[in-house]
């Protein structure tokens, strides 16, 4: 096991190992101050860097709206809504 307390990744810094059913995860606090358990792979490879907080701001960022996750589909649905919305009023 290495030990990854202290170390940062992205916004996460690892703060102590747990150990669960799903094997070893680090409990780490992100920048935004809110702590989760993280696996070891997704903080080593990468694959998160936030609790999360970072995917809202881009997408708060970018005026998504409705859980869209790309800029394309955002604008195809306000474009929707807009043809709708003109139609009743």
């Amino acid at each position: 096991m290495r030990d990854l307390t202290g170390q940062r990744f992205g916004r996460l810094v690892a703060l102590a190992p747990h150990r669960s059913r799903g094997g070893l995860r680090w409990r780490c606090r992100c920048d935004c101050g809110a702590e989760k358990y993280i696996a070891t792979r997704s903080l080593t490879s990468g694959a998160q860097v936030s609790c999360g907080c970072y995917q809202r701001e881009v997408a708060r960022k970018l005026g998504l709206e409705r859980g869209c996750a790309h800029l394309a589909a955002a604008r195809k649905h306000r474009m929707a809504f807009r043809r709708c919305s003109e139609r009743w009023n």
